[in-house]
Order: C-alpha cells, then structure tokens, then sequence
C-alpha cells in the first residue's frame, strides 16, 4: 500500500490520512485480511454466546463443567490470537515484513501490555483505595463523605491508569511497526518519548474512539435488538417459560453477530492505520528535535571557538 509515514501531521491530519490509506487500498486490504478478520468475528460471537444467558448451555455446562472451563479458556485464547494475526496482517501490508515475524511480535508485546495492564491497575487501584480506605477511618468522617470520596477514587484511579496507558500504547506501536525496536524498549526508551507526547497521542486515539463508537452504534442497533430479544427470552426459560421465538431465531442471531463483528474488525484496521500515522508523526517530530538540538550545538561550538 502506498504510505508516507515520516510526515509531521497534525491530530486531524492523521485521522485523515488512515481514511484516506483505508479507502483508496480498501480493495486490498479485503482481500488480504478477510480471513483473520472472519476469524476475529466467529470468535468474539463464541464470546458473546458463552457470556449471555442460554438454558441449554446453561444446563449442559452444569452437567460438564470442567469442559466448559476449558471450552471458555480456549474461545478466549483464540481471541487473543486472532487479533495478533490482524495485526500482523495489517503491519505485514505497511512495512512488507513476513506475516509470521510479525504475528510473534505482536503475540509476545500483547503478554507483555497485559501483565503492564493487570500489573498498573493492581498497583494503581491497591495503594490508592489503601491510602484512601486507612485516611477516611482516621479522620471519620460520615457515609455520606465516604461515598463521595470512593468516587472521587475510582475517577483518580481512572485518570492515573489511563496517563500509564497512553505512552505504552505508543510504544506498543512503535514495537510492532518497526522491527528494530527491542521489548524491553516499551517500558523504556519508548515510554519515555510516548509521556513526552502524551498530550498529542491522547487526542488521537481519544477522536479515533469517538469517531469507531459514533459508527458502532449505527453498525450494532440490529445486533444489540437481537440480543436482547436472545438475553430476555433465555432469562424467561431460566424461569419456567416457554421458549418465545421462532425456530430460525438463534441462527439468525448468529449470522447477524458474524456480520456485525466482521464490519466491527474493519473499524480496528482502521484504528491501526491512525496509529500508524501517529507514530509517524511523533517519530518526525522527535528526528526534527535532534536535528534542531545539534544545529544549536554545532553553533555553539563554532561560537565558542572563534571567540
């Protein structure tokens, strides 16, 4: 696909520019990430199955529970790895790296942002609400204060984990995007550069998840109809009631979940390129500085000597 990473783009700019690399390559991206896309779908619709109320799976996992502890282990590793293979076939059309370097690249940085997450937001959330917990029993004050200062707490940890967040998430990028990059360079040298455009790269993806969930809600309304109608009469034959929809109606909600997900994992491709451009920015910005820092130097230099 024809590109221009290293351009000094504005926020705006990369948004636009991911539309336009979307819309004018659409053809070859559909073809070359149809498959891990489908797959991407028919797995996030197991998901959403095992996670909704259902009375026959409801009774055949009472009566093989070890197998269902399994089968949900393995739909949400196949999650995880199907979304490693989108990637990898998204950056592989970027940047013309093997498809295999890149799926193990992206498998072992997304162990790597997950322990970061789960390691962050226990941290974050365990400290705080100790400090918080042991300062509100010192000083006693009323329920009515304690309500109001747990959710001030939630909105803090909130807040810290997301100022943790936005400069792995560049780092992440940069990591698959150019091979080069070493992991531990994620928490390091990378993360650093990431804080020092945090401001910018929040924008980004801040806009770019407005812009996904304003189409989400016009792509999942006939999705999120046939759930409920699924969730409310399975609730109801938990309860005793008769099954109250036609016999054609669970395939149908399997079919539209499929078409849903599938529409939804081009809204990700999406999402990739905008950080792709991202990236590029931030790395033209950074290469800009250097340049500026060292023609300052060398002046100095050629100052300091003819004095």
């Amino acid at each position: 696909m024809e590109k221009d990473l290293y351009s000094n783009r504005s926020v705006s700019a990369c948004i636009k520019a991911a539309y336009s690399l979307f819309v004018l390559n659409a053809r070859t991206i559909l073809r070359k990430t149809w498959l891990p896309v489908l797959a991407y779908a028919l797995i996030l619709t197991g998901v959403v199955i095992i996670n909704i109320p259902d009375k026959s799976i409801h009774d055949w996992g009472m009566r093989y529970p070890w197998v269902t502890t399994t089968a949900m282990t393995v739909v949400h590793v196949l999650s995880f790895v199907c979304s490693s293979w989108l990637v990898a076939k998204i950056v592989s059309l970027l940047n013309g790296l093997s498809v295999r370097r890149l799926f193990l690249r992206s498998v072992v940085l997304n162990v790597f942002v997950y322990l970061y997450t789960l390691l962050t937001t226990s941290l974050v959330s365990g400290y705080l609400q100790t400090l918080v917990m042991k300062l509100l029993a010192l000083l006693k004050v009323s329920p009515e204060s304690t309500a109001v200062a747990f959710v001030l707490t939630v909105a803090i940890i909130l807040l810290l984990i997301t100022i943790c967040m936005v400069p792995i998430d560049y780092a992440s990028t940069k990591y698959v995007i150019d091979p080069k990059t070493q992991l531990l360079q994620v928490v390091g040298q990378d993360y650093a550069v990431g804080m020092r455009h945090w401001g910018f790269w929040f924008l980004v993806r801040l806009i770019a998840i407005i812009i996904m969930l304003l189409i989400a809600m016009l792509v999942m309304i006939p999705f999120f109809v046939l759930l409920f109608a699924q969730v409310f009469n399975q609730l109801g034959m938990l309860g005793g009631d008769p099954d109250g929809t036609p016999s054609y109606f669970f395939s149908l909600f399997l079919a539209v979940s499929v078409l849903t997900f599938f529409v939804m994992g081009y809204e990700l491709v999406w999402n990739l390129l905008v950080g792709y451009f991202a990236y590029g920015s931030v790395y033209t910005q950074e290469e800009e500085k250097k340049k500026h820092l060292k023609a300052l130097k060398d002046n100095e230099t050629t100052e300091n000597t003819v004095y």
